[in-house]
């Protein structure tokens, strides 16, 4: 079976010419992008409040919703003569969405009216007014720009063409796709998005290019479940409830160049109080700069690690045929754990990436309470914290399972001694990893309400969402088990007597 997926592609502006060759350069595209930029924000700022006024009317006094959006659109071309009529569409449509989204917040009070920034709002154009051009070894972006009225009136016509970067083989391949528009083979075509034009905070320019592609349904188990794990000494762990089979990526990568990022800012901003007139002349935004350059480094290094992550996880997954990956609830992460790492590193954003990567594939992500996974035995269940004897290794106090002795010939396992008891051959001390045996206890079905309703039945407090409605207690989750209601108090620790 056959299924779509939507990506996109980000483009570095080199140069604007006037003409498909490159052979007439726009000298000042910046300026023309800027101001186009400029455009757009104001007529989005103007759609927002007509919005505002509109819905703050008496029903009885209303035009009709289509009646509004078309007066938006008119009033959008009166502004801004310059903007293409399908631009205005777009702005007008985009305006729509913000408000839809924010609309009972703001009527709340609980936020203020959004607004487009002048400086960086995108140019947002429809798929059908721009096209994709190879030539020789330059990539182009082939956009209508401008109106016919005001081309017109510049003489400069009403296209642009716009050289853009595409430096790895992987975006050469996604940009021959789009182009060439294979209807021959659906398996191979991509179809392409809204673009947008936008400027980034170091005022470059880029054209971010969305597209549609076919994604093959593997054939996934929903029963068999990835457990993921994640920590400080391996930053991800995995394990499967069907096989003994793991895999980790190492965690010294992150905390390299967490280090490194650290002694580097500490040392700008050293740098920062002893430096020359020529940088604080300049004022705050001169004298911080490589600071912002700094954050921007690291900004892009936690993105890059996180997409490496996720993919490897979710090809874990499917190469088991896990149909369901479970990992933790990652919501108030900062006051579960005492480690700097965790509250620092973008976890949130790993999980919202395993959660598009493993969609894209068919995969079902579950979020569990993560409380108590990595004390918990995976063998017989039993919860201690003394289990746990350090960041690396797990010794159940009750089962042994982690100090335990096995046979090299048979497999045979034992709590202690020197040989075999059924064989009599050489034996070895079984080693388990502690974030193994998490990722064991997260991969299990349920495993949040095991662990819950283990701790109530010891006496153990645990912290469980509780519905106001029936009265149900459940580990995790924003609606209830029982009754469907979103009604739910927060998590707190609960204590049942012994």
């Amino acid at each position: 079976m056959m299924g779509e997926s939507v990506k996109a592609i980000k483009l570095k502006i080199l140069d604007m010419f006037l003409d498909p060759e490159c052979t007439k350069q726009d000298d000042n595209w910046r300026k023309d992008l800027s101001t186009m930029s400029r455009f757009c924000a104001e007529a989005g700022n103007m759609c927002l409040r007509d919005l505002y006024n509109y819905f703050s009317m008496p029903k009885e006094d209303r035009i009709s919703s289509k009646d509004l959006y078309n007066a938006m659109y008119h009033k959008t071309k009166l502004l801004h003569p310059e903007l293409p009529g399908k631009v205005a569409n777009q702005i007008v449509n985009h305006a729509k969405d913000v408000w839809k989204r924010n609309a009972k917040l703001i009527y709340r009070n609980q936020i203020s009216m959004p607004t487009y920034k002048i400086t960086t709002a995108p140019i947002r154009l429809q798929n059908n007014i721009y096209k994709l051009i190879k030539n020789k070894n330059k990539y182009i972006i082939d956009v209508q720009l401008y109106s016919k009225e005001y081309s017109k009136d510049s003489g400069k016509g009403t296209h642009r063409y716009f050289l853009v970067a595409v430096r790895d083989s992987s975006t050469r391949m996604i940009f021959d796709r789009i182009m060439s528009k294979d209807h021959i083979d659906s398996s191979k075509s991509y179809t392409q998005g809204q673009l947008q034009i936008k400027k980034d905070h170091q005022g470059k320019w880029y054209c971010i290019i969305p597209y549609t592609f076919p994604t093959h349904e593997t054939v996934l188990d929903p029963d068999k479940v990835m457990g993921v794990d994640l920590g400080v000494a391996k930053a991800v762990y995995w394990a499967f409830n069907s096989s003994y089979k793991r895999g980790c990526i190492d965690g010294g990568e992150i905390e390299h160049f967490r280090k490194m990022i650290r002694a580097r800012r500490v040392s700008i901003q050293n740098q920062i109080k002893h430096s020359g007139d020529a940088r604080k002349g300049h004022g705050r935004k001169r004298a911080l700069k490589p600071i912002e350059t700094l954050s921007e480094k690291e900004k892009n290094f936690r993105d890059t690690i996180n997409h490496r992550y996720a993919n490897r996880i979710v090809e874990a997954a499917i190469k088991q045929g896990c149909g369901t990956i479970q990992i933790e609830n990652l919501e108030g992460i900062a006051d579960t754990t005492g480690s700097k790492f965790l509250k620092n590193w973008p976890y949130y954003d790993l999980q919202t990436k395993i959660v598009n990567k493993a969609k894209e594939h068919g995969i079902t992500v579950v979020a569990i309470n993560p409380q108590y996974t990595s004390q918990r035995c995976s063998m017989c269940g039993y919860i201690e914290k003394t289990n746990r004897s350090s960041q690396a290794v797990f010794e159940c106090k009750q089962c042994g399972y982690g100090s335990r002795t096995i046979c090299i010939n048979c497999r045979h396992v034992q709590v202690s001694g020197d040989v075999c008891e059924e064989c009599g051959g050489i034996v070895k001390k079984e080693n388990v990893n502690a974030d193994y045996n998490a990722a064991k206890n997260i991969s299990t079905p349920y495993i949040d309400q095991i662990i819950m309703e283990k701790c109530l039945e010891l006496g153990i407090p645990y912290r469980s969402i509780t519905c106001k409605e029936c009265g149900h207690i459940q580990a995790s989750g924003n609606t209830c088990e029982v009754c469907g209601s979103t009604n739910i108090l927060k998590p707190k620790k609960i204590r049942k007597a012994k």
